[in-house]
């Protein structure tokens, strides 16, 4: 950590100290006592953190963190490549890397290890790498073999921020590691865009304490794979992909679609009413439909009234589809769900095969499917299908499998090779 002495030199505190001590009545032996750490070249016990050196440059020296900022005239791109890094910040709003863009074109941050990368940060509201673009163009942003580590409140690993138009894309992969230390909403990996575009992140062969967490509240339609990862956490999501619209123009009246992928991905949360992997499109007004696919994944969740996968619906007009295969899934609440809200309509389809579902809660469910829509239409099908699967529920009066439709027309469900154990 930098740090400055301010008077406190070998000089400083013999004079300071001296008049203050002088005024107090105190003499000359209680001047050495209270100067005696520095007369030997000891460090006092204050020391007052120092703001990194920030420079826009690829190979950032001792001391220095890496910052490129283009104004809103600016047409140009920021590019920054940093290999083989090792930033360490202590101060509050002072991130590792930070690259903001206010005029048009493209953010794009690149950091990648062929020995080490490393990139601390103490302060609050200092992520580790942080992209911002508030007019028109896209954030890139590789992460690849890098250890980055948050301890302060706010501070995300990898944060892309755009309140303009423009894509995100995101990929963190071969073999970083995120450990996020802060005891408030801090994440893994964030990506917020307000305005129009779509968000595509990739995270791969990564390990992380904390959460994927991706919101998207324009229009556009937000994509996250994550594969080949671990994530072990005490925050209340594990993976979030959430189109919420607070901000968006009713007049486009655009494509609001999440899919969420997760393959050979190992995740257990122990966060309260919290949802290991999520999808789900928030608000109405919209058209979007939420895709979650789980391949090979283990799950565990402890948190009180946790769940397992989730995806949930809210558009005026929206599908859901939740499939499930050659996975684990041990959670507290519910294992699997997917839930189609009342304000809207469409269709709801659930697959599970090849699958272990465990709960724990009183009243849960194992595997939960709701329709909720009146103003559905017998087009809007309600579909599940469950094969070689076992379902386990241990809490009184626990549900394996339940499938709830409000409107008209079918609900099918089909089981083949399906174990359901209820032991309360």
């Amino acid at each position: 950590m930098s740090v400055i002495w301010n008077a406190f030199s070998r000089e400083g505190c013999l004079s300071a100290v001296a008049a203050m001590l002088w005024r107090l009545g105190f003499g000359a032996a209680s001047l050495g006592l209270a100067c005696l750490p520095l007369l030997f070249g000891l460090a006092p016990d204050l020391a007052i953190a120092q703001a990194q050196t920030a420079v826009c440059s690829n190979t950032p020296a001792a001391e220095e963190r890496i910052e490129c900022t283009e104004d809103a005239t600016s047409t140009s791109n920021i590019e920054i490549e940093a290999v083989d890094i090792d930033i360490d910040t202590s101060v509050d709003s002072e991130p590792g890397i930070h690259a903001k863009h206010e005029g048009t074109g493209n953010v794009e941050v690149d950091v990648r290890s062929d020995t080490a990368s490393t990139i601390d940060s103490a302060g609050s509201d200092s992520h580790g790498i942080h992209g911002e673009h508030a007019g028109t163009g896209d954030i890139i942003m590789k992460v690849k073999g890098t250890e980055i580590t948050t301890t302060g409140d706010s501070s995300h690993g990898v944060y892309a921020e755009h309140t303009g138009d423009g894509n995100i894309d995101i990929d963190v992969t071969d073999g970083s590691d995120i450990d996020i230390q802060g005891q408030g909403d801090e994440f893994a990996i964030r990506a917020a865009l307000v305005g129009d575009g779509d968000i595509d992140v990739l995270v791969d062969d990564t390990t992380t304490n904390s959460t994927i967490d991706i919101r998207h509240r324009g229009v556009g339609t937000s994509t996250v794979r994550v594969t080949n990862s671990t994530i072990d956490s005490d925050h209340k999501n594990g993976i979030l992909n959430q189109h919420t619209h607070t901000n968006l123009d009713s007049t486009k009246n655009g494509r609001t679609d999440t899919n969420t992928y997760v393959v050979d991905t190992d995740i257990t949360l122990s966060g309260t009413a919290g949802v290991a992997v999520l999808g789900e499109v928030s608000s109405k007004s919209t058209l979007g439909d939420v895709l979650v696919d789980v391949d090979g994944a283990m799950i565990k969740t402890t948190g009180v009234s946790a769940i397992g996968i989730k995806g949930r619906n809210f558009a005026d007009v929206g599908d859901v589809d939740v499939n499930v295969r050659d996975s684990t899934v041990e959670s507290v609440s519910v294992g699997i769900e997917a839930t189609r809200s009342s304000n809207g309509r469409g269709a709801v389809r659930l697959d599970v095969q090849d699958t272990e579902v465990t709960t724990t809660k009183n009243y849960g469910f194992g595997i939960k499917v709701n329709n909720g829509s009146e103003d559905a239409t017998a087009d809007d099908v309600h579909t599940v299908f469950i094969e070689d699967s076992t379902i386990t529920t241990k809490g009184f009066e626990a549900h394996g499998i339940s499938s709830n439709r409000q409107s008209v027309g079918d609900a099918v469900i089909e089981i083949r090779n399906v174990d359901i154990v209820t032991e309360s």
